[in-house]
Formats: structure tokens, sequence, C-alpha cells
């Protein structure tokens, strides 16, 4: 991910979109216009922007250590049309298999407008954080959604990005939010019960968008069957 030195502005105050191969790193695991936006010109990014309706939520409760701790809620929403053609999926296999994932997967990578949102129940250390985003962003590389310069770009910026949370972590009722719009990507972090974002940003570029998803549904990603499997499941 690039440095500051290009010029760009900090995270807590960054107004205008910007254009890279990058993206914003995804959680341990995504712009409301394709155009120009300033932060304070739209409401900040919320699963209730898109409909909740069949075949639009997937969602689940991660699970980390060996000691099965609760440490986020991860929640995808999608637009109608995409919903439709998940629905339609669902619709046309009566239960859940592995053989399924790479079409649900191809549905949202395609999707033209979703929300992600992680909801943290735990308090996470930096470290923890990081560790994990690694982990499933190296999942999004290894199967071609990213180039190994986005995968690079991401993982060194990641400490620069997040340094807000350097001393104290992330808090449980923190939530971390992407909206996807085309090939824009905002992403909001927000503290839980505070009134605005620490972290509101917009990024231009599919490896923005890919990157988000690969994390998510790539193959090898932590999160891609149990998010599939919510279609079936009631998730």
């Amino acid at each position: 991910m690039a440095s500051r030195s290009r010029g760009e502005t900090s995270s807590s105050d960054s107004t205008a979109p910007r254009r890279r191969g990058g993206a914003l790193a995804i959680a341990a695991v995504a712009a409301l216009a394709a155009g120009p936006l300033g932060a304070q010109s739209a409401p900040d990014p919320d699963l209730d922007l898109l409909p909740a309706g069949p075949g639009s939520t997937m969602g689940f409760l991660v699970e980390r250590t060996i000691f099965k701790v609760d440490v986020l809620y991860i929640t995808v929403r999608v637009d109608e049309d995409t919903a439709n053609g998940l629905e339609r999926l669902v619709d046309g296999n009566s239960a859940y298999g592995r053989g399924l994932e790479d079409s649900v997967a191809a549905l949202v990578r395609a999707a033209p407008e979703a929300v992600a949102e992680i909801r943290f129940v735990r308090d996470v250390s930096l470290e923890q954080f990081l560790e994990g985003v690694d982990e499933d962003m190296a999942s999004a590389r290894d199967a071609g959604w990213i180039t190994p310069e986005t995968f690079d770009e991401i993982t060194s910026g990641l400490r620069d990005w997040f340094s807000f949370l350097e001393a104290e972590g992330i808090a449980s009722g923190d939530r971390l939010t992407y909206h996807v719009r085309g090939d824009t990507l905002r992403t909001t972090y927000r503290r839980d019960g505070a009134a605005s974002p620490v972290l509101d940003q917009t990024d231009i570029g599919d490896q923005n968008v890919q990157a988000l998803w690969g994390g998510y549904f790539a193959p090898g990603s932590s999160f891609r069957e149990s998010l599939v499997r919510s279609l079936w499941e009631g998730g």
C-alpha cells in the first residue's frame, strides 16, 4: 500500500478518492459514486443501504483460536440483481455443497453494489488483526484475484492505515464497514458509540474491490465456506 508521501490525506480526514492498484486492508478476516466524493457528502456505509431480502445477505460469527473464542460477526449484503442470482442458485440446489462456492463467489465478485460489515464482539490487538489480514489476503493473491504487487502494497502499508489502533486496539462493538459501488470502495471504521468514524476513506480501482472479495471468497479464505453456507442455512 502506498505511503503518505504521495500527498494523500490522513485516514481521519480523507475526502477525495484515490485510484491505484492496491486496496485498503480487509479485516481479519468494502464510495457511493464513481466520481470524486467527499466523505462528508454521503451517509456512512451501512448494511441498510441495500434492501434485505432472499439471497441478499450472508453472515456468520467468526471464532478464532483453539478455544473457539467469538471474535467478530461478518455480514455481506449485495444489490437486488445479485441477490436474485444468488436466490436462484439456492432454489436450484436443495442443500449447500462445496461445488457451489465458485458460483457464489463469481456472483459476488461481479456485484455492482454491495456492503460488507465486520462487527467485533471481542477486544482484539492490532497484531492479531494484522495477522488475520495477512492470512486471508494471501488466499486472494494465491488464487489470482489480486496481483502479487497489490498484495505487497497492502501488507506493507497495513500498520500505517490502522495506526490509530496501535495504542488501544480493537474494542468489542467497533465496526469496520465497506461499501462497493462499481470499482469504488469506501471504507469506514467506527468506534462503538462514536458519533463519527475514525477512518473514512475512498479508493478507486478494481483491484481494491477484488482484494476485499478475495479475502472473503477466494479459495483458501477462512471465511469462504461459512459465508456461502449461510445462504442455505440462514446465517
